[in-house]
């Protein structure tokens, strides 16, 4: 049998679940995950190795339409992607499913659109998953397909569970799916790599995760997290960070009653960067004000 490798680029709208499926399907975290929208602000990758394949997935941020400088950074970073993927996996949830039903009996213009059009534009083969396929109706399957036939021209429809431990939620079944479309090539990477991110992006990321765990309203998407300062032997990453805010009261709120609430999400992040990298891990944050990072290209093009 010919070995299979290429690039996946995982596309939808914001928590359509892309990132908890990328994680399920390497079967380790490396795409940070909250119940909040829009967590995920730049493309993340991981490495799925089978003894057939090696995918090379490309997590990318929740396509939308805003017209601030990051998400329309966001956006330009789909184009960028386009040239080097190999197979488009699309994740739908039924709020999607919802959107589309909306904009086909009103007419109405959904964020969807333009992603759909970004879709049907790629020249390989697109691979739709119906996530979340257990909050579906029963028997929808083919009202479905039908519908998404009608805007995406897709080559595999498969639901899937992201979250489900349960037999039929179709991850394995949608790994197979991956290896039947990837080109026949050699390995990309060794297959040791968990992902092509440097250990500083994955700590900024793990960081912001659990701002966005721990705090509430404006505060997360008010953040943004830097890698300043990197030093790592073959034991131990020492890393300086910092944690930008707008504002001097949402420096308070993410410091915390004696510093409780940054060593809180210090720790916490820690402990998962070690678990995901196999080195002691060293964690120096800083909270600074900059009202103006999600305006200044240059805090936006390190995050």
């Amino acid at each position: 049998m010919n070995f299979k490798a290429g690039y996946v680029m995982v596309m939808g709208l914001p928590n359509a679940g892309k990132s908890t499926l990328m994680n399920r399907l390497l079967q380790q975290k490396v795409s940070i995950v909250t119940h909040k929208a829009q967590t995920t602000r730049a493309t993340i990758t991981g490495v799925l190795n089978t003894p057939n394949m090696q995918a090379i997935m490309l997590d990318t941020p929740g396509y939308q339409e805003r017209r601030d400088k990051l998400n329309k950074m966001i956006r330009e970073s789909f184009k960028t992607l386009v040239p080097y993927t190999d197979v488009a996996l699309i994740v739908i949830d039924p709020i999607t499913m919802k959107l589309l039903a909306k904009e086909k009996h009103n007419n109405d213009a959904t964020p969807f659109h333009n992603l759909i059009d970004m879709v049907n534009s790629m020249p390989v083969p697109k691979i739709i998953a119906l996530n979340k396929w257990d909050k579906y109706p029963k028997n929808m399957f083919y009202q479905a397909a039908t519908t998404l036939g009608e805007y995406i021209q897709y080559d595999e429809l498969i639901p899937i569970s992201a979250t489900s431990q349960r037999a039929g939620n179709n991850i394995d079944s949608l790994a197979q799916l991956l290896e039947k479309y990837l080109p026949v090539g050699e390995k990309i990477c060794d297959a040791e790599t968990i992902s092509t991110n440097n250990e500083g992006f994955l700590a900024s990321e793990f960081v912001r995760e659990k701002i966005f765990q721990h705090t509430n309203e404006e505060i997360p998407y008010s953040t943004a997290v830097l890698t300043t300062a990197m030093d790592e032997t073959n034991t131990v990453i020492h890393l300086n960070m910092d944690i930008m805010v707008k504002t001097n009261s949402q420096k308070g709120i993410i410091i915390g009653k004696n510093g409780q609430m940054l060593k809180r999400i210090g720790e916490e992040a820690r402990l998962e960067l070690e678990q995901l990298l196999g080195k002691r891990i060293y964690l120096e944050l800083y909270v600074r004000v900059n009202e103006r990072w999600d305006r200044d290209i240059e805090s936006i093009s390190g995050l």
